[in-house]
């Protein structure tokens, strides 16, 4: 069932479906056992054959203090407004 779009529990309520079905697809394809790369992979696919843009291993600054202490890689970034991670 869709989230009402005006779910207070979800901040982009179609997008998040739109991947929620994307990843339900995936699993469905590929069955359990896979590793994460391959599934990442495949959600990357399922979301753009969806018309969903994504990326994947989005590295991020991460600062301390106003000072850089290292990088951050978010798994998928969908839209430029949601990151899964793992």
């Amino acid at each position: 069932m869709a989230p009402n779009s005006t779910d207070p529990r979800l901040w982009y309520p179609q997008l998040s479906y739109a991947i929620q079905g994307a990843a339900f697809e995936v699993s469905n394809e590929l069955g359990p056992g896979l590793l994460e790369k391959a599934c990442e992979n495949a959600l990357v696919v399922e979301l753009s054959l969806r018309g969903v843009q994504s990326r994947a291993q989005v590295p991020y600054a991460v600062h301390y203090k106003g000072r850089p202490v290292g990088e951050y890689f978010a798994d998928i970034v969908v839209e430029e407004l949601i990151v899964r991670v793992h």
